[in-house]
């Protein structure tokens, strides 16, 4: 199959393309610079941002046989500001739905959105529904959200299939440890690793955390092998919509004791609400005061379409991959 593809060079998109060329897929990937074409990757030259996308008008023609678009292309920083999120997460979106609907072949178009969009007005995220929010934590969910919702509202001329994947939070790969950036979970691993010298010189240690809340983290080859599995589903539903979480996720409480496993720490960690000094604190540990919401969490997510349809060859248990986390 021929496949356009976004955010193909991004830390999931790498994955995504890796698996898809194993399976003999031919892959057309949009880039903001010009690359050169590599067994079976060709390289279109264009930007989200942009009105037109492609670079080059003449590129159109080669990426009209395609019959299948994986939009992973997206702007994420977690305290990014709303304007530059907006242009590159919503406008990018609608950049690229115009654009396909120039694709005569096209029957699929994957859009991965995230579980961000669950806003924080609402408990629950259900994979059947985009439940309407004018509440956020951050402007990168808030972008998310809007996004997926002019996914979902586009018009397309043909009859075109869409897929929607929300991941989870997305770590290392579950056997390398390998990873681009430090983000989520990896803000406390890599701070308590540099401060772990200080740490070992107290007994008591106060963090803003809820033990009990759970984190819906998956390893990037498990969300990129489920994404491939997705895509290549065979369905005659309009629009189908799944969530990429491990099939056991960790509390706060079970990193928290590996990570002092990990590090040799015999501290006690003490959860509070709130304590003078926090934004302090939160800036020595270089911690973004936007995860602060993630830390006391109590939000719920399906995770059924997978396994319900037979597609989850990909086990993904905190237990089997939580080694790598501290790689």
């Amino acid at each position: 199959m021929k496949i356009f593809i976004t955010g193909g060079t991004g830390f999931l998109g790498k994955y995504v393309t890796s698996m898809l060329l194993e399976r003999g897929h031919e892959l057309y990937i949009l880039s903001r610079k010009s690359l050169a074409d590599y067994q079976g990757q060709h390289y279109i030259e264009g930007d989200l941002s942009s009105l037109d996308v492609l670079k080059n008008g003449q590129d159109l023609q080669k990426i009209s046989d395609c019959e299948l678009i994986i939009h992973l292309g997206a702007f994420y920083k977690i305290n990014a500001n709303y304007r530059e999120l907006f242009l590159n997460n919503v406008v990018g979106t609608q950049n690229l739905l115009n654009l396909a609907n120039k694709l005569p072949k096209l029957s699929k178009i994957c859009m991965v959105s995230s579980i961000a969009v669950l806003g924080l007005d609402v408990d629950h995220l259900s994979e059947t529904e985009l439940p309407y929010s004018d509440q956020f934590n951050d402007a990168y969910s808030q972008t998310k959200y809007e996004s997926e919702k002019v996914f979902r509202e586009f018009d397309f001329k043909n009859n075109i299939q869409k897929i929607i994947v929300r991941p989870g939070i997305i770590v290392g790969d579950s056997k390398t440890g390998y990873k681009e950036k430090i983000d989520g979970p990896y803000y406390f691993i890599d701070s308590f690793r540099r401060f772990s010298y200080l740490i070992k010189k107290v007994k008591y240690l106060p963090l803003p955390v809820d033990l009990n809340t759970s984190l819906p983290i998956i390893p990037v080859d498990h969300c990129a092998k489920r994404v491939v599995q997705l895509v290549e589903f065979n369905t005659n539903e309009k629009m189908i919509c799944a969530h990429l979480i491990s099939d056991s996720t960790p509390l706060i409480k079970d990193l928290l004791d590996d990570l002092k496993q990990n590090l040799s720490l015999n501290v006690t960690f003490v959860p509070i609400s709130s304590f003078t000094g926090l934004d302090y604190f939160l800036n020595l540990l270089k911690i973004p005061k936007e995860l602060i919401f993630f830390m006391f969490s109590k939000k719920s997510y399906d995770n059924h379409f997978i396994k319900k349809n037979d597609l989850d060859v990909c086990h993904s248990d905190y237990q089997d991959y939580k080694t790598s986390l501290f790689k």
